[in-house]
């Protein structure tokens, strides 16, 4: 057993006054065990007996002063052959770049001992060899600035290890039971350890340093999710340094750099896949579905992670639901099987050349032309000229009705409703009801099909609802038009004929209840019109009648248009 005059100093904080040091995260676990570790090596390696001065400060004990007075008992004229000094615990470092070990009494802002305050403590010991261990967050930075490990001197030695470079964090762990440091130097220190020894003895500089700054980064990438601590040594010395092996009450095997590969490989591959769910969720995000509801069946634009639309999450991902239903996609058995399939999909950033999101156009493909028409005329597009320039009401896809709920949707176009569709019938107010029209014929009236009179009476309820003020007017005007009509054209009405002037007469009908109901105009304003505009009155008992019984109704209507008419 070595019989040098040997002294040390080691110290370990855990439990610091300050309560930045206290909180879930900063405080430590392992600090003092690490330290308390350390000194039972010293002292077995070298006992008391042999003259050696073994001190240990732990947690509080710790202090400014504490350290002070501990590297006071050191100091004097004697001189050691070996120093060695270790200090595990909190670090910071500061704006200058200089850092400090905290004692157990410092803050954050509070420089513990730093390198004025290292060397100052050195200054006064005498020693051969002087080895400083250093365990803490930052520690580059408080022995690099340090002039005491610059110079030999008449020194034979001067070693320092710190546990990490000076913009690093240190790592302790529970299955260690120590800081990352201590317990890859105490695995060394092991009398069983594999590194190559002298009678019983391991070079410092040469081996046990080399060893930890190898072994340290692996342990640390390898067991934290690959962070990094990389420990920084540094030597000046006359001759070789070593330490002796010893029972340290640690070992584990060493890591081999094939070990450490395989462990990068590993977390490259979980990386790799992380970052590609990342891009998947992301690219997902940026793009929409379109899906039908399995509720009520209309048309739903998604966006999201479409794995999750048929989740259990009410809503997830629906950015807005169509006023257009599966019944609009049927006519295109394509475009139905894909909407339902949820297959159409496209990027949700991309604008159409309107400046409006895509995706409106590509819905549009899969839809029959009144159906897209209605598409573009909810998301707000205006009407191409051809839409207001169509000759017959019902030509598609610029249906009245289509048209009429775009001029709806936005009140200033009314008046651009009235002069397109609405004025293409002549106007009736220069004929009343009492002057006979059977010798006048106008065929602009006659000339039109019961589906271009139907379109226009459904055209004239959306309008009606817009502009109220009108009603009264209109539903004159829609009276004359099918009892003009029908005094003409219902001579002997049988088959599809038939057909066509019950069709007229319930959209006659629809656009009464509209405006009794709703209260577009007073029910008293609807009232009886005597000579041929009567027929149009009397269909206000149809209001009451069964939809099964119209056509009887209708049959009375006829008749008293023309008691020469024989119904069906």
């Amino acid at each position: 057993m070595p019989t040098a005059r040997v002294a040390s100093v080691t110290i370990g904080i855990d439990d610091y006054l300050n309560d930045h040091y206290r909180r879930p995260g900063f405080a430590l676990r392992y600090a003092v065990a690490d330290a308390e570790a350390f000194h039972a090596y010293l002292a077995d390696s070298w006992p008391a007996r042999t003259g050696a001065t073994h001190i240990l400060l732990p947690d509080r004990e710790a202090t400014r002063q504490g350290i002070d007075n501990a590297f006071a008992r050191l100091s004097g004229p004697e001189r050691f052959d070996l120093v060695v000094l270790y200090l595990a615990g909190h670090g910071e470092v500061g704006s200058d770049g200089r850092g400090w070990f905290c004692a157990a009494d410092t803050g954050p802002t509070e420089r513990g001992v730093g390198p004025a305050e290292l060397d100052k403590l050195l200054a006064g010991i005498h020693a051969d060899v002087t080895i400083l261990l250093l365990d803490c967050c930052y520690a580059e930075s408080v022995v690099t600035a340090s002039a005491y490990f610059r110079e030999l001197g008449d020194a034979r030695g001067k070693l320092f290890l710190c546990s990490a470079r000076r913009d690093q964090l240190t790592f302790e762990d529970d299955d260690w039971g120590h800081g990352a440091l201590s317990f890859l130097l105490l695995n060394a220190l092991a009398a069983d350890s594999p590194l190559p020894k002298i009678d019983g003895t391991i070079a410092v500089e040469g081996t046990l340093f080399p060893h930890l700054c190898e072994q340290l980064p692996l342990l640390v990438f390898r067991t934290k999710s690959g962070a990094k601590q990389e420990p920084v040594m540094g030597a000046i010395s006359a001759s070789a340094i070593r330490l002796p092996s010893g029972s340290t009450g640690v070992r584990r095997q060493d890591a081999t750099v094939f070990e450490v590969v395989r462990a990068r490989y590993r977390q490259a591959i979980a990386a790799t896949a992380v970052v590609a769910l990342i891009a998947l969720i992301l690219n997902q995000l940026l793009l929409y579905h379109f899906f039908v509801s399995v509720d009520d069946g209309y048309i739903q634009v998604r966006r999201g992670i479409a794995p999750l639309f048929w989740s259990t999450i009410p809503g997830y991902g629906l950015h807005a639901e169509i006023g257009i239903d599966k019944s609009d996609t049927t006519p295109l058995e394509l475009g139905d099987a894909l909407l339902r399939s949820g297959a159409v999909w496209g990027a949700w950033t991309r604008k159409d050349a309107d400046h409006l999101r895509s995706w409106p156009g590509e819905l549009s493909r899969l839809l029959p032309p009144g159906s897209g028409a209605r598409l573009d005329i909810l998301i707000g597009k205006d009407l191409p000229e051809s839409a207001l320039k169509r000759d017959s009401l019902d030509d598609a896809p610029w249906r009245p009705d289509i048209v009429a709920e775009a001029f709806m949707l936005n009140p200033e176009r009314a008046t651009q409703l009235q002069a397109t569709y609405l004025s293409r019938l002549p106007d009736l107010s220069e004929y009343d009801c009492v002057t006979p029209v059977d010798n006048r014929v106008d065929f602009t009236l006659l000339d039109k099909s019961s589906a271009d009179i139907v379109y226009y009476l459904d055209t004239l309820g959306l309008y009606l609802e817009a502009n109220s003020s009108v009603a009264p007017g209109l539903l004159e005007s829609a009276s004359k038009l099918v009892s003009y009509r029908t005094r003409h054209l219902t001579r002997k009405l049988v088959g599809d004929e038939f057909d066509s002037a019950v069709a007229e007469y319930r959209a006659l009908l629809r656009l009464i209840d509209l405006a009794v109901v709703k209260k577009l105009v007073p029910t008293s304003d609807v009232t009886p019109i005597a000579g041929w505009c009567e027929p149009a009155i009397l269909a206000q008992e149809a209001l009451a009648t069964s939809d099964a019984n119209l056509p009887v109704v209708v049959e009375r209507l006829l008749a008293a248009a023309d008691p020469t008419v024989i119904g069906r």
